[in-house]
């Protein structure tokens, strides 16, 4: 999309003089023409707030995107274009709303945003940048308290499904299933906010939106007392979605941000988020841990009061910095859902689109978990709440240590080295887990509860070693002016190729005998066939791993060559469409008959 810059409106300082004294006045100033670089000329009328619309009265080839023509308009605040604006008022140092000027061009890219560039107040830029400003503050804790969402109640969820509701495996893996579903959904939230702005503002409202829905279930489960499977699922379903809108509005807004960020630091404000979503992860778990386990100590919170504390968790954390957040994107005009779709789908035709985000979805899909495991370890092996929270606190820690590791160490080597090493060491720790089930460990002299919370520890830790280089790459191929759709859409097909692979997981469980009555009973020969098999999958995505980039750099030279390709595009659409179809009647299914499809 052709975007005007200062040099390009040439106003003429006694015509803007003229605007800036009629503020409440709406109507054509007199002899008020302007020339864009172009060529490109328009008119100038005052708006009721102040400032002056810019509207084009021809246009030219150089403003289409893709020989697409539309009207340029441009607001300027005040009486000085973009970041020389002041209010005609005060005529003080306007804010970072104030500051940016708005282009739409109706009909190509209606309802963008300009951004703000190098002639930005470095005070303000260098704000804007950090997540610890006071701005940002309910980003950062927005991530964080997603985190212990996230781990907060999975330990009391597991022990409480399985000893209070005697539910399977292949169940409890539906019921992961579904409370992961609203991740694949994010591109949904994307477009919400992108189409409907609440009050010209497409970020904030949906954050408030998405966290007062979350409190609202964590509630209303909470009054249950006693949930049924059901109520977990449908009500959890819905708290999810609820921090996942927060979460999306969250990413939007970093993205947008992240192209001020210098070339060599691109993806440093998405990492501390995602550093902070793991602390909260610890903390979450760790919390879980100690608070549900009134079985084993006699004392502890019930299943109830935990979802309380968890939906209290965010009233006291986020509301209380959602003032502060800043939002300065004023949407002059809504896009409109076409516009939005065309975009998306010019966007997946790009090779540097669908080509890695090929490798993402076949690779995601066949990281393919074994649904029985955690019944093996209640069951089978007799662990308590407090060992199973004890595992998901370690799990969690290696897991935030492995993107620290990547963010100090490993951020300038191949991505795709970065992959081949770790799928190998997962391989190898996935394998190992059958030593736990014949027993091996117990010859070598290490407890169940040691051994299992080593294997558990290095597989999380390698595997948070493949986040931030998918991340990364995602905000290298976000267009400008489409961030937060543009992002949504991508880490979507990663989300719901990761929900296809638990679906498979859900099916193998009818291969062999993996029951509760199984694993109680020591019957463990499914088990152990049924652990190879998904470990001896995970590695088959690195077959595909040459689609993916090297790295930054080669992401970059790829994108300078890049073509479209309808097939490719198509592709890409179908896969997510038929996955997210096949995923959701598949739980359906499940949950109403107790089969699969």
């Amino acid at each position: 999309m052709y975007r005007l810059t200062e040099q390009e409106i040439n106003l003429e300082t006694a015509e803007l003089d003229s605007a800036a004294h009629h503020p409440h006045t709406t109507g054509r100033i007199p002899d008020p023409g302007w020339t864009g670089g172009n060529g490109v000329e328009g008119s100038v009328h005052a708006t009721e707030d102040g400032g002056l619309l810019l509207e084009s009265s021809s246009s030219s080839s150089s403003l289409a995107d893709d020989e697409e023509q539309g009207e340029v308009r441009t607001l300027v605040a005040g009486n000085t274009p973009r970041s020389e604006a002041r209010t005609p008022a005060s005529r003080k140092a306007p804010n970072w709303d104030q500051r940016i000027g708005k282009m739409e061009i109706e009909g190509v890219e209606a309802g963008e945003t300009r951004e703000p560039g190098d002639d930005m107040d470095p005070v303000m830029r260098a704000s804007l940048i950090s997540m610890y400003s006071l701005q940002n503050s309910a980003l950062l804790m927005s991530y964080w308290t997603i985190g212990f969402a996230m781990t907060f109640t999975g330990t009391p969820l597991t022990a409480y499904a399985v000893n209070k509701l005697n539910v399977g495996p292949a169940q409890l893996n539906i019921a992961g299933t579904m409370l992961a579903l609203p991740w694949s959904f994010k591109v949904l939230y994307g477009l919400l906010s992108d189409c409907v702005p609440i009050m010209g503002k497409r970020r904030k409202p949906y954050f408030v939106i998405g966290w007062s829905a979350f409190v609202a279930m964590n509630l209303g489960l909470a009054s249950l007392g006693e949930p049924s499977l059901n109520a977990l699922i449908g009500m959890g379903f819905f708290s999810v979605c609820g921090y996942m809108l927060a979460d999306v509005m969250c990413d939007a807004i970093i993205v947008e941000r992240s192209k001020l960020e210098p070339e060599g630091r691109v993806g440093h404000m998405q990492s501390v988020g995602y550093v902070a979503r793991y602390i909260g992860n610890v903390v979450g778990a760790t919390f879980g841990t100690i608070l549900y386990n009134e079985k084993e100590w006699h004392w502890g919170l019930s299943i109830s009061s935990i979802y309380l504390l968890n939906g209290l968790a965010a009233v006291v954390l986020v509301l209380p910095f959602t003032y502060h957040l800043s939002d300065p994107n004023q949407v002059l005009e809504a896009r409109s859902l076409r516009e939005q779709l065309r975009d998306i789908w010019k966007m997946v035709q790009r090779r540097t689109i669908y080509v890695p985000m090929s490798f993402i979805a076949v690779y995601n899909m066949l990281l393919i978990p074994n649904a029985a495991w955690s019944n093996f370890l209640i069951l089978g092996l007799k662990f308590t709440p407090w060992m199973l929270g004890i595992m998901f606190i370690v799990a969690t820690v290696f897991s935030w240590l492995g993107i620290t590791f990547y963010r100090a160490f490993l951020m300038p080597y191949s991505w795709r080295w970065v992959y081949i090493i770790s799928t190998s060491l997962t391989v190898f720790f996935s394998v190992l887990q059958l030593s736990l089930i014949f027993r091996l460990n117990v010859r070598w002299g290490i407890p169940d509860l040691i051994f299992a919370l080593g294997d558990d520890a290095a597989a999380n830790f390698i595997t948070a070693l493949q986040f931030l280089p998918a991340v990364t790459m995602y905000i290298g191929l976000c267009p400008a002016g489409a961030e937060g759709t543009s992002y949504a859409m991508l880490t979507t097909l990663s989300n719901v190729a990761g929900a296809i692979g638990s679906d498979l997981g859900t099916l193998m469980t009818g291969i062999w005998d993996v029951s509760n009555t199984a694993l109680a009973a020591g019957e463990w020969t499914g088990l152990w066939k049924l652990s190879l098999l998904t470990s001896l999958l995970q590695p088959l995505g690195l077959c595909l791993l040459f689609l993916l980039p090297r790295d930054v750099a080669h992401q970059k030279a790829m994108q300078k060559c890049d073509k479209r390709d309808w097939w490719g595009g198509f592709g890409f659409v179908t896969f997510l469409v038929v996955a997210w179809t096949w995923t959701i009647i598949q739980t359906l299914v499940y949950l109403t008959t107790g089969s699969s499809v």
